[in-house]
């Protein structure tokens, strides 16, 4: 039997394989239209959480600073936050050391009383960031980075085991990630229906050739 002269019954049994198929291919493209770019919505969810880390840091900082005589007005990434975090846990300004939405963030400020503001060495200024509208610019203040003091060692250590427990908590949430990745893929979608299709074809060819 030649190719070009068979055609497919969908009143058979077997093309139920190719509408199946059809059928995977068309939903696995209508959802990968309707669910978010996972790397950007991954990108933009730790940025609104780091600004809001630099938020809660300000408004602790601000609050301490109406309580007190002697207010913190500069506090550089290294042993100056360091100092400058250690002092608002324990005067309860801050209810826990501030939760690292990634290994790479480093918090400081200055001169947060008067022109200057809070920002994170990765993300950016927060307010800088608003001000500017644009997702792919890291919008950094200008300070000199010459005064940074690195951390203690034992600072270190507590920060290392607190980005530890926060990846822990998400390796769940990135396996799922994964997975519906994979799964929902255009190129997955696209190869398992042209699979169904081809084979039901082969299929339909092998009974009309019995039956010749």
């Amino acid at each position: 039997m030649k190719i070009k002269n068979m055609k497919l019954n969908f009143n058979r049994k077997g093309s139920c394989l190719t509408v199946l198929g059809i059928g995977i291919i068309i939903i696995n493209t209508l959802i990968n239209m309707a669910v978010p770019n996972f790397p950007r919505t991954r990108y933009s969810a730790r940025l609104k959480a780091c600004f809001s880390n630099q938020r809660i840091i300000q408004g602790a900082v601000e609050m301490y600073n109406m309580d007190n005589t002697i207010p913190i007005e500069t506090a550089l990434p290294g042993q100056a936050f360091e100092q400058c975090e250690e002092l608002l846990v324990k005067e309860r300004y801050l209810k826990n050391y501030i939760d690292l939405i990634e290994p790479e963030c480093s918090y400081g400020f200055f001169d947060i009383v008067g022109s200057g503001t809070i920002f994170c060495k990765k993300h950016g200024s927060c307010e800088l960031y608003y001000q500017k509208h644009n997702s792919d610019d890291i919008a950094m203040p200008s300070y000199d980075n010459s005064l940074e003091i690195p951390f203690s060692h034992q600072y270190l250590e507590k920060r290392n085991k607190r980005i530890k427990e926060k990846e822990m908590r998400d390796f769940s949430n990135r396996v799922y990630s994964n997975i519906f990745n994979v799964l929902f893929s255009p190129v997955t979608g696209l190869l398992l229906g042209v699979i169904l299709v081809a084979a039901d074809i082969i299929k339909s060819s092998k009974n009309e050739d019995i039956a010749e």
